[in-house]
């Protein structure tokens, strides 16, 4: 439930700046990230689900929006 909250909270912010496609495509990215890295710090055997990943990279997203239109990234750095 925290990550479906995450992800709507943060897609409100972001899906409007990058476009529905991009939104799309950088969440199943960071999906794939996720499960990836699990894959490769923990045991092959580890089974995920991916969903945390994904919210996680939308933080890091909005850090790096945020940074590049000059607004303060506090926020985002007390909640990663």
């Amino acid at each position: 439930l925290l990550n479906m909250y995450g992800l709507y909270l943060f897609g409100q912010m972001l899906e409007p700046a990058l476009g529905r496609g991009r939104f799309l495509l950088l969440f199943l990215l960071s999906v794939l990230g996720g499960s990836l890295g699990v894959l490769l710090l923990a045991s092959p055997l580890t089974l995920v689900v991916g969903a945390s990943g994904g919210v996680f990279g939308l933080f890091g997203a909005l850090f790096v929006l945020q940074r590049h239109l000059g607004r303060s990234i506090a926020p985002v750095l007390v909640l990663i």
